[in-house]
């Protein structure tokens, strides 16, 4: 394996190498490196590299990344894997799989709003910066720390959203939402689905591959709107909702419900305003 280079200007490599410290654009083709550091865009092809920083653009084809940080745009043709990837810009993907995948940095302020675009595939996502979701994505986890908007049904297995959300429809086993102001959701359906106004990682929460900690959180209390929440298990705090159905169901503090419909339990608090109570 060849040892360090720097790449001052524009440069063509190939072949592997240990490290590659470049101050300006660079190419890789074929190559097998351990670490790259880089100031300006790169463009890789047919490589494997075990982590990346990038503070520029950065183009690649058919390639397998460990660890990536990349601080501008992400453009990706053919097969891309990553175990750890975190993008502060657009991505536009043929087809890109991870382990964690993450947008914006939780040191730096994202104002615009990102907008990826192709297939992406993660075991989980986590969403920090403002998010415009209208992709084709398959995402196991979705944790939402950030302001999101979805153009079509939020689909995945568990779902934590910990900001402002706005879509029509979110379907998912697990459910987590956090009262936050401006959340505006027409329906909710899963396994289990839980709107509180505080959040306390559980251990379902901790076992889930993620790149970053997460405290606990509290929100300002606000009412939230959902049309319809349907689940097996519901607890509710602080929601303005048409209907509510589930087998065991706990309307909670602050709520505003049209019809509620259970099968097993139910729990109203006092502090609740329910129009219609049905047992199946």
């Amino acid at each position: 394996m060849k040892q360090n280079t720097i790449a001052l200007g524009e440069k063509h490599l190939e072949g592997d190498y240990h490290r590659i410290l470049a101050a300006g654009d660079i190419w890789l083709k074929d190559s097998k490196t351990k670490s790259i550091y880089t100031a300006g865009d790169i463009d890789i092809e047919n490589s494997c590299i075990r982590k990346i920083y990038s503070a520029g653009d950065l183009t690649a084809k058919a390639v397998t990344i460990g660890l990536g940080k990349v601080a501008g745009d992400l453009t990706l043709q053919g097969i891309c894997k990553v175990d750890k990837l975190i993008v502060v810009g657009d991505i536009s993907a043929e087809y890109l799989e991870c382990t964690c995948l993450r947008n914006g940095s939780n040191n730096s302020k994202v104002n615009n709003t990102l907008h990826w675009s192709g297939f992406i595939k993660a075991e989980t996502f986590e969403s920090v910066a403002p998010f415009l979701l209208d992709l084709d994505y398959e995402f196991a986890t979705m944790i939402i720390s950030g302001p999101l908007v979805a153009t079509e049904e939020i689909a995945c297995t568990n779902f934590y959203g910990l900001d402002q959300i706005t879509a029509p429809c979110i379907n998912a086993d697990l459910i987590y939402l956090l009262t936050n102001d401006g959340t505006e959701v027409g329906e909710l359906v899963g396994s289990s689905i839980t709107i509180e106004t505080k959040f306390k990682p559980d251990k379902i929460f901790k076992s889930i591959p993620k790149t970053l900690r997460y405290n606990d959180l509290y929100s300002d209390k606000s009412l939230i709107t959902i049309e319809a929440i349907s689940s097996d298990k519901v607890i509710i705090n602080s929601v303005k909702a048409n209907s509510v159905s589930g087998i065991d169901v706990v309307i909670g503090d602050l709520c505003i419900v049209d019809e509620v419909v259970y099968q097993k339990s139910i729990k109203i608090s006092d502090k609740a305003v329910v129009g219609r109570v049905v047992k199946q």
